[in-house]
């Protein structure tokens, strides 16, 4: 008869199991493999990532310091066709208080602009386009022109132009001494007319004839215009740099001695009725003579500009007019700055009797940077006399009215 056999005495140990422990074994060298392979792969896409991100700091640095241009602008590869961008901005506040009336205070948006420009087909031709907000519009386009390089210093633009004609109108708003410009500034502002210009400039001398539709712009359109006008400028710099001489904040550090003298003139004739609630028609004449002088640190301005038989109606600042500025800026430090303007105007021929105009500031101005591209200013205005009749461009925290003004005014400007 067959019997079980006896278990093994309890002193024996049992055979172990060697295959589990092997194949623990076998998943615990899986897992540490696994972990080498994903240490080893996340390392291999780090060294991609900065290798990616140090390509692509090198070929910025190539496309702009590289390259010689700014870090704003783009090109074709040939370089036959460029743009660059540029930003400018200028938010205010105001307070203004009249004898006998509610005193008026609050914020504003100054000026809004985007501008691009650059070269097509060659560096002969250029071109520039400029976007604009103002508190009198919602945006418009302030210019956009071709220009063709003639050789010996001579050009030619067409398109949508802003004429120089007077200094304060034909320079940037970040050049500007202050919050803004003059008072009196906007009666001569040509503002945004359609038409071509032939300039011409050399090392002392330059100078722009142009032929456009009728003074005072909101005109893209040769119907119904009957009306054209020429605008001329001549301008002379014994000494100096042109665009030094072209900023009114003559920054220490930057800015050499200079000396602008400038005139202007301009005719009009015909009829038009573009922009106006009625057609209206006669000729006008225009002129403005400016004396500009500064040292690093030091600048001052004057000018004295004259109108006649400008039609009064339906035309805003009609008339004939004469108006004299003079205005200094002294910069203590490379980033703080006083300036004063004094100005004077005499209006007749608008159908009333309107006394003179006198304005005078005081102010300073703040630039962290030492540069136009942040610019902190705040002013005190006075105005005296009537001001009623006069063509304002932009002056923030100004009623048109015939009693005297105290003014405050406070503003940012930011450039790129």
């Amino acid at each position: 008869m067959w019997t079980e056999p006896p278990p093994p005495p309890a002193y024996i140990t049992p055979e172990p199991d060697i295959s589990g422990e092997i194949e623990s074994i076998r998943q615990d060298l899986a897992e540490i493999r696994d972990e080498r392979n994903r240490i080893y792969i996340d390392e291999l896409r780090r060294m991609e990532i900065e290798r990616i991100v140090t390509d692509m700091i090198i070929d910025s640095q190539d496309r702009s310091f590289g390259s010689g241009r700014p870090w704003n602008e783009i090109a074709s590869e040939d370089g036959s066709f460029t743009m660059e961008f540029g930003m400018y901005t200028q938010s205010s506040w105001s307070l203004n208080q009249t004898q006998g009336e509610t005193a008026e205070r609050g914020f504003q948006v100054d000026t809004v602009r985007i501008t691009f420009e650059g070269t097509i087909i060659d560096p002969t031709w250029s071109y520039q386009t400029r976007l604009t907000y103002s508190p009198d519009s919602p945006g418009y386009m302030q210019f956009a022109f071709v220009q063709k390089d003639l050789g010996n210093g001579a050009f030619v633009q067409m398109g949508l132009l802003e004429p120089p004609f007077s200094l304060e109108e034909s320079i940037d708003n970040n050049q500007q001494l202050g919050v803004c410009l003059s008072f009196t500034a906007g009666q001569w502002d040509a503002q945004s007319i359609p038409g071509v210009t032939l300039g011409w400039s050399s090392d002392d001398l330059r100078g722009w004839v142009s032929i456009t539709d009728a003074w005072g712009g909101e005109q893209n359109s040769f119907f119904p215009n009957r009306r054209q006008v020429i605008i001329a400028r001549g301008e002379w710099k014994p000494f100096g740099d042109w665009n030094d001489l072209y900023d009114f904040n003559p920054y220490p550090e930057t800015v050499a001695p200079g000396m602008l003298v400038g005139i202007g003139a301009a005719q009009g004739w015909g009829s038009a009725a573009i922009g106006t609630p009625s057609e209206y028609t006669g000729p006008d004449t225009r002129l403005t003579a400016d004396l500009s002088l500064q040292r690093p640190g030091l600048g001052g301005m004057a000018t004295i500009s004259w109108q006649s038989n400008v039609p009064l109606n339906p035309l805003d600042g009609g008339g004939d007019r004469l108006a004299v500025v003079s205005q200094v800026g002294w910069f203590l430090d490379p980033k703080f700055e006083l300036y004063a303007r004094g100005e004077w105007g005499r209006t007749t021929n608008v159908g009333v009797e309107a006394s003179d105009l006198g304005v005078m500031t005081l102010g300073f101005s703040w630039m962290p940077l030492s540069n136009r591209q942040i610019k902190f200013s705040a002013e005190f205005m006075q105005i005296w006399g009537d001001a009623r009749y006069w063509r304002i461009d932009g002056d923030p925290g100004i009623r048109q009215i015939d009693d005297p003004q105290s003014i405050v005014r406070a503003q940012l400007q930011l450039s790129f």
